[in-house]
């Protein structure tokens, strides 16, 4: 017991510029993945005498895209769990950590559906650019490739990367600053074009960091992403 709080004070911290290189590296794996999927599609379009824009416009999701998404993710755990980041816990939510996921998920879920459901009423032709591109891409997917990637991929990288490696690790000094920073990269991640779509994933991106903040579980964020892309993976197909 008197040996505890030496052990405490001498554990190793994340480095912030660790996290910031590893950052960038998961996004540079990513273009890369996604390159790489547009190959075989293209192939295929180019034999059939199809015009490369053609063949561009017409891109739909496949299993190449969802499997570069997880080899990128499965590098950049990796390299965390080597640096001796680690994200997860893997420990069972107490009461009061299960308190707040309730009720900070069912108010960022109920804020986003009644604010979007108020955005299409004054505005039914209204589509994030995010969304109307999902849209085209899984018109002729597969629904499983289309689950994979939207509900079970998605939420797991985005919250490693914008939650874990942002929040966790690189503005681990400066907890209210990387909250602001994570919400805001999320939000531009998903190309909001006017200030509704912003609003949009800005509510959502808030209710994902504080989810983060004041449970301090990786795993709670995710939860909630998923719940919510669950939710919108019904309206998809």
């Amino acid at each position: 017991m008197e040996n505890e709080p030496f052990k405490l004070q001498t554990e190793p911290q994340p480095k912030a510029w660790l996290g910031i290189i590893f950052l960038v590296l998961y996004f540079v794996l990513e273009f890369i993945g996604e390159i790489l999927a547009m190959i075989p599609p293209i192939i295929q379009g180019l034999n059939a005498d199809k015009s490369l824009d053609s063949i561009i416009n017409g891109l739909q999701m496949n299993w190449y895209m969802n499997l570069t998404q997880a080899f990128a993710l499965i590098i950049l755990l990796f390299l965390l769990q080597i640096s001796n980041m680690k994200l997860f816990s893997f420990r069972a939510f107490s009461k009061k950590t299960w308190l707040s996921f309730i009720v900070i998920s069912l108010g960022t879920l109920v804020i986003s559906n009644l604010l979007e459901i108020l955005i299409t009423y004054l505005n039914p032709s209204f589509n994030t650019a995010n969304q109307a591109g999902i849209e085209d891409m899984v018109s002729s997917a597969s629904p499983l490739v289309v689950f994979v990637a939207v509900v079970i991929l998605a939420p797991i990288a985005e919250e490693v990367v914008f939650r874990g490696l942002i929040m966790k690790i690189i503005f681990r000094k400066y907890p209210k600053i990387g909250f602001a920073v994570s919400a805001l990269l999320f939000t531009f991640a998903h190309i909001p074009t006017d200030i509704l779509s912003f609003l949009l994933y800005f509510v959502m991106a808030v209710g994902l960091c504080l989810v983060y903040y004041k449970t301090k579980r990786i795993e709670a964020s995710i939860l909630l992403h998923f719940i919510n892309n669950l939710i919108g993976y019904f309206f998809i197909i």
